[in-house]
């Protein structure tokens, strides 16, 4: 398990999930696939990413560093573009890709334009509680 982030505090939180749960998991600082760069010795099966997609919200967010949250340019789609583009998977390996719900119009058309075959998850209902 390989996990990246721009936030020293997201990876510090992920960090201690993953000790409190036994998992062996490499963190690597940084934007997108770049921490990973040389540290994969093969392509990985499975990626989630859930990028920042709300634009011109500074100072709106408590307890989330805006860093997080926010993308540059006004552009919403900014980092599910650039997420399309430099996804490399093993063959037959799948992406999970948080979207808005008002961004997946857009978002579906950018993964279709990066050659990718978007499909929807089957919706569960919750039996835990």
């Amino acid at each position: 398990v390989m996990c990246t982030d721009i936030a020293d505090e997201a990876l510090d939180l992920a960090r201690a999930d993953a000790e409190a749960n036994g998992l062996r998991v490499l963190f690597g600082l940084g934007d997108l696939f770049e921490p990973l760069q040389g540290e994969i010795a093969r392509l990985p099966h499975f990626a989630f990413f859930n990028p920042p997609q709300v634009p011109g919200t500074a100072g709106k967010w408590r307890g989330s560093p805006d860093v997080s949250l926010l993308v540059p340019e006004d552009d919403a789609t900014l980092f599910h573009s650039r997420f399309c583009e430099g996804l490399q998977l093993a063959p037959g390996g799948v992406a999970w890709l948080g979207v808005n719900w008002e961004l997946l119009p857009e978002v579906l058309r950018l993964c279709c334009a990066a050659g990718l075959a978007p499909s929807f998850p089957v919706a569960l209902r919750d039996l835990s509680s």
